[in-house]
């Protein structure tokens, strides 16, 4: 394996030479090639684009195996998934990979390789798993869409007559554009609820447009027409009418064949037939500028991008406009000044470009090929372990959420409580929780932070038992915004019960962003003051495990020295165990 020694001297910022690659090497431009930064055997064919994220890359194999490589192209891992794998490849902004299997069972895999759990979402993967910005993932079968929580409990599910004639985007709200056949565009919200309208029957493709805060969907047909479409909001609450309705902003028709497009900050490239790549400003309804991809005529006929045997790929952030397929890749400036061109030779899949510069190919020689093509990194806003993301679903506070249960005279009653917790608990159970979600999400915090005021004044006694109901309720529905939340009531709540409660809930949703949560739990272990205290103890020491297994490292390491102090002789011999199985669990 080569490893890079000195990369400014090495290579130059954009058309640096080198010598030719062989199979699977590439034409930085023209008559000028460039080696590989690195390259790794990987035993089988790369069936699925590679995805780069948190500095590694990850490939599937059609040998059943997942493979991952920091991106200087040291191993991390391989994972066996004991059967053939979907085309298919996602991950997490923390870097979790989820992959489906053939016989249907969807798997997610942390990025220390650890398989993290399975289920079986009730058909095979057609596209690549979505992630939701707060760790919710969106699962395209031949069945059905259906909605996880990160910790793989079901939140709701919607069947499918026919299939998506392209993968399922993310539209600008956290919800989910599908374009289905004869012209049917399908808006589903986060928690499930759907919005659809029937256009065109040469409706191709839809994707998601912001004009400041105005959030719109952009329609392509097949005759290069384009059309801007909204979301018409009549009402509050679960039963709000809500429509797709036409914008009033004309566009012109596209210059050419469309293949594929992405849009960023009120402007919209695309991809033509002929290989040309054009900007539009959806605003002014003008192209602003046409340049030429590395793409021949005729080269591209699929414009979903899900499947390893051919499609187009693009990526647009802060450093410019990429185009990737299986013959080469192109980067453009906004502006439209062509930054670099290659040809990829025996590429199994589309290539992908990480966040540090480098493309990542799979050759039809089974070897994974990294070129440094830029020393620019993408700068994002970072939490602990990953890319914070794009929007908020407004869980983190109750006030803000629906007050459907709130207001309600007998919000503390007993009897209520009783009759709506098993109302939830049935509803979770059946994983169709849907648009229910935010009002149980509300209703529930409210029960579990029970201390605050009422508006009329004046303080309510819950009992512990049904605060603590409601703290491991609320972990089901495993938002990662009300993490805070918990963390908030491990720290401040006197009762060593709700405390346990909120640590077995931390851990079961198994995402710790902020980090909050390690650092609520390492606080609270104060000695002698929880001599005896082994319920507790043990609750945090499980969360830590399951916190540490989902993120990996960086998170690991604040898990890891916390499990080594509960693992002292300082505690009970049932402490001691439970953080000593937590420890060995983390070394298999």
């Amino acid at each position: 394996m080569l490893k890079p020694l000195n990369v400014l001297a090495f290579f130059f910022l954009a058309y640096g030479l080198a010598a030719q690659d062989g199979q699977g090497g590439a034409d930085r431009s023209p008559g000028q090639n460039i080696t590989a930064f690195w390259r790794e055997a990987l035993g089988g064919s790369v069936i699925a684009i590679p995805q780069a994220q948190a500095g590694s890359v990850a490939v599937i194999c059609d040998g059943g195996n997942l493979k991952a490589y920091s991106w200087e192209g040291t191993f991390l891992f391989d994972y066996y998934a004991r059967g053939r794998l979907r085309p298919y490849l996602s991950r997490s902004p923390e870097g979790t990979c989820y992959i489906g299997r053939t016989n249907g069972r969807l798997i997610a895999v942390n990025r220390a390789g650890r398989e993290l759990w399975a289920v079986n979402p009730g058909g095979q993967l057609t596209a690549p798993v979505i992630t939701g910005w707060d760790g919710r993932l969106f699962v395209t079968t031949d069945r059905n869409i259906s909605c996880y929580t990160a910790a793989g409990y079901r939140l709701w599910e919607f069947p499918l007559n026919t299939q998506p004639i392209a993968a399922p985007c993310l539209d600008a709200e956290g919800g989910l554009i599908v374009v289905m056949e004869r012209g049917e565009l399908l808006n589903i919200d986060p928690m499930g609820r759907i919005r659809a309208r029937r256009l065109a029957p040469n409706l191709i493709s839809a994707l998601p447009v912001r004009l400041g805060e105005d959030k719109r969907i952009l329609a392509v047909y097949g005759n290069g027409a384009l059309e801007l479409l909204y979301i018409k909001e009549n009402g509050e609450g679960q039963k709000a009418d809500t429509s797709i309705q036409t914008g009033n902003i004309p566009l012109p028709s596209l210059p050419g064949q469309f293949l594929y497009a992405a849009s960023r900050d009120g402007k919209t490239a695309f991809t033509l037939g002929d290989g040309r790549v054009t900007l539009l400003d959806i605003i002014s309804g003008q192209f602003l500028w046409t340049g030429e991809s590395h793409i021949r005529s005729g080269e591209v006929s699929s414009q979903s991008g899900t499947e390893a045997g051919g499609g187009i790929v693009m990526q647009w952030d802060e450093r410019g406009i990429y185009v990737l397929t299986k013959s080469g890749a192109t980067g453009f400036s906004e502006e439209g000044r062509r930054l670099w061109i290659m040809e990829l030779k025996g590429a199994a899949s589309p290539p992908v470009f990480s966040d540090e510069g480098i493309l990542y190919s799979g050759g039809t020689d089974w070897i994974l090929y990294a070129y440094r093509l830029e020393e620019r990194v993408r700068v994002r806003r970072q939490s602990l372990y990953g890319p914070l993301p794009e929007g908020s679903y407004r869980f983190a506070n109750p006030d803000s959420l629906p007050p459907l249960w709130n207001d309600d005279y007998f919000l503390f009653n007993e009897r209520e409580m009783s009759i709506r917790f098993e109302m939830i608990r049935k509803e979770i159970e059946a994983g169709r929780v849907g648009v229910s979600e935010k009002t149980f999400t509300s209703y529930l915090m409210r029960i579990a932070g029970a201390a605050r005021d009422l508006p009329r004044g004046g303080r309510v006694r819950v009992q512990v038992s049904r605060r603590a109901e409601a703290i491991r309720l609320l972990s089901y529905l495993g938002s990662r915004e009300i993490v805070p939340f918990l963390a908030d009531i491990f720290s401040q709540d006197r009762e060593v019960v709700i405390k346990a409660a909120a640590a077995e809930a931390i851990g079961r949703i198994g995402v710790d962003p902020e980090g909050l949560a390690i650092k609520a739990f390492s606080s609270g272990i104060v000695i002698p003051i929880l001599t005896g205290e082994d319920g507790l103890l043990i609750a945090i020491a499980s969360a830590a495990g399951s916190l540490c297994r989902f993120s990996g490292p960086p998170l690991a390491d604040a898990g890891i020295r916390l499990l080594t102090t509960l693992s002292g002789s300082a505690m009970s011999v049932n402490v001691r165990n439970q953080a000593q199985k937590e420890l060995d669990s983390l070394r298999r």
